[in-house]
This record gives structure tokens, C-alpha cells and sequence, in this order.
């Protein structure tokens, strides 16, 4: 479960994309595609002749933007982590559990939701870019459909692990831990529920198609063609880069994991997406990833208690973590 501090995704990917792309000359152009595409959502895939991504994508990040932007303008939008999430450990509560309480109110929520498509909507169309050097490709389809491609990872036995440890979480979550939402403003239960897959399934894409198939790739490449060590190596050393990078654009406020958590998640993925050396299967790091997200959202929604009002709600600023 994340929620990635934009800011500081927005700092990886200005520093570290440019120099994917500006590594050859002859990726000058598909650098300018990437910066369009980055600031004028399908500019960069017209640019390409990719029209329908331009259609697509781009269309779906002008629709998210658009969105986000005019929650972030009402009246009661809450921006801070800290105004949002309060968390109490098991030795500070009278249950002996660890007590959750999130507060949202309509504004807050649509900002919430809405930026975190944008954001993997972004991720998605940046590394379709770099992987196929801006070339017209259909994999970008496939990978948005991958945690449905059960045929696909369902005999890979990395699949599982997470996914059984999610469920064991799932049925388990009241034994150690309670949950109260607090709505206002006109948010729903129901809404929650609602959103919460499509904004995890498709955090599960994005973050797999930028960290490990843009991020951790280039890992890999830079290791063994520019440092000159072995393949073996190199897999090993870009598994453990990605993941720390992974790491790094988690801060463990409100819902999303700790930074340490997401590094050996990142790592677990990067192995699941780089098994050997000639093996890449972004579909079954994807699948997983998305999976998780989803059991884990839903693990805390379906065990907690929501009091819903219309009226705005006001919380001690706190400084609250939470994990996977």
C-alpha cells in the first residue's frame, strides 16, 4: 500500500530520466518526445506517431489532471499527511492494538485518487517511451491488462508468497489491528470501496513499468556495459539499485510504506521481474505488485468502521507511519 510523496517522485524521475534517454545521440529526439510528454500529456506520443496512446493516455492524464486540480481549489482539501492519518500503537491503546483513524473528506479524497492516476499514468506513458525508444509498440497494452493474465504467472511460483502472506493479513488484520474512517463532506463508504481497485491496480502497473522495467533495467546496463562487470552481477547489483531507489520514493506517512519495507519489496519484485539473466517478466512483477496493493486497501477497508457526516472534520497535526 503507498502513497508516493510527488514531490519526490517528480525529483527521480526529472533526474533520472533525461539521462536514460541522453546516454546515445540518436535518443535526442525520443528525450524532447519524454519532456512533451511529461508537461503536454500526449504531446510526446503524437510526436512519436504513437496517435492512439496520444489518445489514450494522454487524454487520460488530461481527464485525472483536470480533476485533481479542481479538488485542490475547494474548500476543505487537506494536504498534509499528518491532518489525514493517526496512528496509535498497541502499547498507547486501551485495546492492546495497533488503532488507525483517517479522516477524509470528499476534496481531500478526490485529490487523493485523482492525483495517484495521474501520477501512474505518467510512470506508464514515461516508460513506454524509454523501453521502446519511443518506437510504435503494443506492450503498453499488455502490461495495463497483466494482473488479469492469469495464464501468464499462475505456474510462477514467486507469485504466491506475497499473495498468501496479503490473504493470511487479510484474515487476520482485526486480531492486531482496528481501522475508523471518518468521512465528511459527502464521502461514502461506498466510494471508498469503489475507487480503491482501479487506484491499486493501476499503482501496481505503474510503479512496476518505471522502477523495475525503466529503473532497474537501466541498472543493469549501466553495471555491465559501463562498468564492465559480469551479467551475474550486474542482475544482482540492479535488483538491489532499483529496490533502493523503490525505497526511496516511499516516507511511510499516512498509508504508504516504509521506506524499508518498500526496499525489500522492491527487491522481492526485482527478482520476480529479472529471475536470470536472459529472463525479463514485467507481467508477473506487475501482477504481483498490483495484487498485493489491492489485498492489503481492501484487508483495511472491510475490517473498519466508517462514521460518515457532512461536516468537515479537524485533527490534531500528528506525525503518523504506516506499512505494507
Amino acid at each position: 500500500m503507498r502513497l508516493i510523496p510527488r514531490s519526490l517522485l517528480l525529483g527521480i524521475i526529472l533526474l533520472l530520466y533525461p539521462s536514460f534517454s541522453l546516454l546515445a545521440m540518436d535518443r535526442l529526439p525520443c528525450a524532447g518526445a519524454a519532456l512533451a510528454e511529461t508537461f503536454l500529456p500526449g504531446a510526446g506520443f503524437a510526436l512519436s506517431g504513437s496517435w492512439d496512446k496520444a489518445l489514450i493516455l494522454g487524454g487520460a492524464r488530461w481527464a485525472t489532471i483536470n480533476q485533481y486540480s479542481q479538488a485542490i481549489k475547494e474548500a476543505g482539501y487537506q494536504e498534509k499527511a499528518d491532518q489525514i492519518y493517526v496512528i496509535r500503537d498497541y502499547t498507547e491503546t486501551a485495546s492492546q492494538k495497533n488503532e488507525l483513524e483517517i479522516y477524509y473528506n470528499l476534496p481531500t479524497w478526490n485529490a487523493n485518487y485523482y492525483g495517484s492516476l495521474a501520477g501512474d499514468l505518467w510512470l506508464i506513458s514515461l516508460s513506454d517511451l524509454y523501453a521502446n525508444s519511443c518506437e510504435q509498440n503494443n506492450e503498453t497494452y499488455g502490461y495495463l491488462a497483466a494482473p488479469l493474465q492469469i495464464g501468464h504467472f499462475y505456474d510462477n511460483w514467486m507469485f504466491y508468497p506475497p499473495i498468501l502472506l496479503a490473504l493470511y493479513s487479510y484474515q487476520t488484520f482485526d486480531q492486531n489491528s482496528t481501522a475508523n474512517y471518518y468521512l465528511g463532506m459527502g464521502l461514502s463508504e461506498g466510494r471508498l470501496k469503489q475507487d480503491a481497485f482501479s487506484q491499486y491496480y493501476l499503482v501496481g502497473v505503474g510503479e512496476e513499468m518505471f522502477f523495475r522495467g525503466v529503473v532497474q533495467n537501466w541498472f543493469f546496463g549501466l553495471y555491465g556495459e559501463n562498468f564492465g562487470l559480469s551479467k551475474e552481477l550486474s542482475r544482482h547489483l540492479a535488483v538491489w539499485s532499483g529496490a533502493a531507489v523503490f525505497g526511496a520514493a516511499h516516507n511511510g506517512q499516512g498509508l504508504s510504506a516504509a521506506p524499508g519495507g518498500a526496499f525489500f519489496m522492491g527487491a522481492y519484485l526485482g527478482y520476480s521481474y529479472q529471475p536470470s539473466l536472459d529472463e525479463f517478466d514485467l507481467t508477473t512483477a506487475i501482477a504481483i505488485h498490483a495484487w498485493w496493493n489491492i489485498l492489503v486497501t481492501y484487508a483495511v477497508l472491510n475490517h473498519a468502521t466508517f462514521t460518515e457526516t457532512e461536516k468537515e472534520v479537524q485533527v490534531p497535526l500528528l506525525n503518523v507511519a504506516f506499512q505494507f
